[in-house]
């Protein structure tokens, strides 16, 4: 069940069993969990206010209750020197719920999500863990630096955590360290102090939107540009809020359009890039845009989806796309576009020339020949043998069994269709060629081929 399923049922159930889904979620269900964070955040109806008020405060503040009893070192668990594989998982909820600007998230409840994430990072066992490099403890802290930096902290709390992190040998290799080290500095408007602890660790994209606010903070705005725009050559992967900083900082679509082709998207920048096209209403832009992204967009689904907005937009490109699609179909996505289209004579055309080498994914494939064995009978069965001898051909014994299986399906839908003895003369003459082929005689025997 996906998210958007899940959020249509909350809104139908009734507020005493919404409770107790919520005081059930945090660290327990995944779903729930992020349903929180969105369910908080935008899906509350005038008409539940009553429940936004007063349901949500209580189920969170319980959920909270059990988080508070749960122990990330259990000594039960038979590797307890570590936490188990999934201990960073509710610190990263619990971040993301406390990190909403929200009243329904209290001080109160957030200084609880931190009191405890604060005797979790400062004991031994934490200690250790990070420097033994141990990776989820390393994300335990990171996720704590998210929670502190949501948190309406007191000097206190800001003097105990920098000298907490002082205090542990060799801090600065340790990015989440470092970067709940800059959050204390840039609280304390110490901004050069801050680049000095954040320069430590410039080569991890976990700091990249921290590095950015404080040179930001101290006036470098041109610098913090260029360097959140050099770190998609940096980094494989970055944050939404550094991405949506790279495409805010163009002030002219012509060059946020430039920038964004000359890195051919490479980096997740599209969805942003895309909403500041759609903005401009200018359809000729948008539609040079979105074919752009049709010819990087690998699902067939979302190709199909894409093209249809193409069309709608831009007859004559979608035309332009069909057109190609239809005299050299490539990609399972290609197929999906002509199916979409009605061209189910073409795409039976396409997967009756078969070739193990080809782009085609053959479950996708697989699937396609289920729905057109009815009306492309001939070619489906030129498709499920053409499978068959490209698996027996490759001399991989792995393989023989599903080249068999292919071979009961052409047969299948062969004598459904009335050219059984056709296919059956092709069996004989594929066994007679391949008869010393042990496992492949075996797997044949074996289905009665």
């Amino acid at each position: 069940m996906d998210l958007k399923k899940i959020k249509t049922y909350i809104n139908r159930i009734p507020e005493d069993k919404l409770r107790n889904i919520v005081e059930e979620a945090v660290g327990k269900s995944e779903y729930l969990e992020d349903l929180i964070v969105d369910y908080v955040y935008e899906n509350y109806s005038e008409e539940r206010k009553e429940l936004k008020e007063n349901c949500v405060k209580e189920a969170l503040s319980s959920a909270l209750d059990a988080f508070e009893e749960f122990d990330p070192f259990d000594e039960d668990y038979e590797d307890f020197d570590f936490p188990y594989t999934d201990v960073s998982y509710p610190w990263e909820n619990l971040a993301s719920i406390v990190s909403v600007d929200t009243d329904l998230i209290s001080p109160e409840l957030k200084r609880r999500v931190w009191d405890k994430t604060y005797s979790v990072i400062t004991s031994s066992k934490a200690i250790n863990g990070l420097r033994e490099y141990h990776e989820t403890i390393s994300e335990i802290f990171l996720y704590a630096a998210s929670i502190f930096n949501s948190l309406d902290g007191t000097e206190e709390d800001y003097d105990k955590l920098e000298e907490f992190l002082l205090g542990i040998k060799g801090f600065q290799y340790s990015s989440s360290c470092t970067i709940m080290l800059a959050v204390v500095y840039h609280h304390r408007k110490n901004y050069e102090r801050e680049l000095e602890v954040l320069n430590i660790i410039n080569r991890d994209r976990n700091c990249v939107m921290y590095r950015i606010k404080c040179l930001e903070a101290l006036g470098r705005r041109e610098e913090a540009i260029e360097y959140a725009r050099d770190s998609l050559n940096t980094f494989s992967f970055l944050d939404d809020d550094v991405l949506e900083y790279i495409v805010s900082s163009f002030t002219s679509l012509d060059t946020l359009l430039e920038f964004y082709y000359h890195h051919n998207d490479s980096f997740g920048i599209s969805t942003y890039v895309e909403e500041r096209v759609k903005e401009s209403g200018d359809t000729e832009i948008l539609s040079d845009f979105l074919v752009s992204k049709f010819k990087r967009v690998i699902s067939e689904n979302n190709a199909v989806e894409l093209y249809k907005e193409i069309k709608g937009i831009s007859p004559e490109k979608a035309k332009e796309i069909f057109d190609e699609i239809k005299n050299n179909p490539k990609e399972d996505k290609d197929l999906a576009i002509l199916l979409c289209e009605g061209e189910k004579g073409t795409v039976a055309k396409a997967i009756e020339k078969y070739e193990y080498s080809s782009s085609f994914s053959y479950l996708y494939l697989d699937d396609i020949a289920e729905t057109l064995k009815y009306d492309y009978p001939k070619e489906v069965v030129e498709y499920h043998i053409r499978k068959a001898l490209s698996r027996i051909e490759s001399r991989k014994s792995t393989l023989y069994e599903g080249a068999v299986e292919a071979l009961k399906k052409a047969k299948f839908i062969a004598y459904e269709s009335g050219f059984g003895f056709i296919v059956d003369s092709r069996i004989e003459e594929i066994k007679r060629m391949h008869s010393r082929k042990s496992s492949l005689m075996f797997w044949m025997n074996k289905e009665g081929l």
